[in-house]
């Protein structure tokens, strides 16, 4: 192949591809790499509105100017910028719309942190790749730090889409973060409440196995089944505050609906949000 067509577009994506596949396998060695999964991410393309079921509904559920206000109390700008924090490293050619959604996205996830927090996070790389694998959408890889989406399945997702699967992905990270030794001791106590509260809900359940996919998962009384999802070597379900983060990305409405028919979501939201407590 000559330099010239090495420099195609198309074949530096197929390159870029290959080396991720090759990263990904070496990296199941160590640590987990997430990935939003269509369990995870149902899209919708506008708010869920409240809805007139006859379900009942659950007694004390937060009201939608309760989640209002905590949201108003959340949701500063920010000192940290997106594009400062946000190591834009595309693999695969994109249109500037979409870079700027998954942008917005990021401000609004910088926006809802206490800004000590968000400083303490240092970078984190962003890559779009022409695909993943078979109906994943994004995927965090810890040993390199690096997002992962797949312009075959955002490409044309609209602004709250991307939002969600962003949102998703950060709240990965984020985990991740809170791991380290020397971690923002905010972020710290945030994950050790997170874990603790994996370990109250799952004490003593049965560990299950998807029937199509055969991941391990916990059910528990979870938003859904991928939420309870076990990755190799760890304790504690690291689809939890992603989910949970995913959901929040919609904004007080969804939160509201949830609330009122699941009659565990809001202790949930609670322990996944208190990160956002300034």
């Amino acid at each position: 192949m000559s330099p010239e067509q090495q420099r195609h577009p198309q074949v530096q994506a197929d390159l870029a591809q290959a080396r991720r596949v090759v990263a990904e396998t070496q990296s199941k060695s160590t640590r987990p790499a997430p990935e939003a999964s269509k369990h995870s991410a149902r899209l919708p393309k506008t708010v869920v509105q409240l809805s007139s079921a006859n379900n009942k509904k659950v007694p004390g559920a937060r009201s939608k100017s309760e989640w209002e206000q905590k949201f108003q109390s959340w949701q500063k700008p920010s000192p940290v910028k997106a594009q400062d924090v946000m190591n834009w490293r595309p693999s695969y050619p994109s249109k500037p719309d979409l870079k700027q959604k998954m942008m917005s996205g990021a401000q609004g996830f910088l926006d809802m942190l206490p800004p000590d927090v968000a400083k303490s996070l240092g970078k984190v790389n962003i890559d779009l790749a022409a695909s993943l694998r078979k109906g994943v959408p994004a995927q965090y890889f810890p040993d390199t730090n690096t997002i992962t989406f797949s312009h075959m399945q955002m490409g044309g997702h609209n602004e709250l889409q991307v939002r969600k699967l962003m949102w998703h992905e950060m709240a990965h990270w984020l985990f991740d973060k809170a791991g380290d030794a020397n971690a923002d001791p905010h972020l710290k106590a945030w994950r050790a409440k997170v874990e603790q509260h994996w370990q109250d809900r799952t004490k003593g359940q049965q560990t299950r196995t998807h029937p199509v996919e055969q991941w391990k998962y916990i059910r528990d009384s979870w938003l859904s089944d991928y939420v309870g999802r076990l990755y190799p070597g760890e304790t504690t379900g690291l689809e939890l505050p992603a989910i949970y983060m995913e959901e929040a990305a919609v904004g007080p409405l969804r939160l509201v609906w949830l609330g009122q028919y699941d009659s565990c979501a809001q202790e949930t939201f609670d322990i996944i949000l208190s990160i956002f407590q300034k």
